[in-house]
């Protein structure tokens, strides 16, 4: 090989290599920067979302949750049976939802239904997004009884949820007698399972049946099995050895 040969390769081996340095140069560059817009977009975002939450949430963060000291107290506390445990209902959520998505603002009872129920009624529990609150106004006017409903939306659509939600509330007589309103701000689509758990946790009786918002009450099962917590199944019910199972005929 000519040293003309070996000069013209080596040439072209240094301008490839030039090359390849300059392209890896400009793609970091470029990643570095769409990394940087990224993180200060998600803290904008997420200091828009705090703000919007505090806007909601400021009625409920600074509750205290009391729970009456065990009338079993053994002999050596210095406690009594009256005295009363305190916690603050932002822990106590923290608590019962920590194996979910975060960030995650849940605010029971926005909404609290006038009536009281009987602890042996049986509560529907459901979840409600946005777009389905005309059949959800179906579901509350066709049962008539207890329901803890759980309103999903993502924290950048509250205020629009929380008008659609108002006109729902107030245009729905039975709405406001029944229906128990728990908001779950997060910006996550789908913790189907989440909001499930919100809606039973807050149910105010001792049984409750899952529901889908779609389904339709087309029998009075509520006054059937509430006419036999006397009979064998329902002492099975009560020690919470059974569930009962619906079939979807609608």
């Amino acid at each position: 090989m000519s040293d003309f040969s070996r000069g013209l390769r080596f040439i072209r081996l240094a301008a490839s290599l030039y090359v390849a340095i300059a392209v890896i140069y400009t793609t970091n560059h470029i990643l570095s920067q769409v990394r940087t817009f990224a993180r200060l977009y998600m803290a904008s975002y997420d200091t828009a979302a705090v703000q919007q939450d505090a806007e909601v949430a400021v009625k409920t963060s600074q509750e205290m949750l009391l729970w009456p000291a065990s009338p079993l107290l053994p002999e050596h506390t210095s406690a009594r049976a009256t005295d009363e445990i305190r916690m603050s209902e932002d822990i106590f959520l923290s608590k019962a939802f920590s194996q979910s998505m975060h960030p995650l603002n849940v605010i029971p009872y926005y909404y609290r239904a006038s009536r009281t129920f009987e602890q042996n009624d049986i509560t529907i529990t459901t979840l409600v997004t946005f777009n389905r609150f005309k059949v959800f106004s179906e579901l509350v006017t066709r049962y008539q009884g207890p329901i803890s409903a759980t309103v999903h939306d993502k924290p950048s659509a509250i205020h629009a949820l929380l008008d659609a939600l108002h006109d729902l509330y107030t245009s729905t007589p039975a709405m406001s007698t029944y229906v128990d309103i728990h908001l779950v701000l997060t910006p996550f689509d789908r913790q189907l399972n989440t909001w499930r758990n919100a809606a039973r946790l807050f149910a105010r009786t001792e049984f409750v049946m899952m529901l889908d918002v779609d389904f339709a009450i087309c029998t009075d099962f509520r006054s059937a099995i509430r006419a036999s917590l006397d009979a064998k199944i329902g002492q099975i019910l009560k020690e919470g050895h059974a569930a009962l199972v619906m079939p979807a005929f609608e």
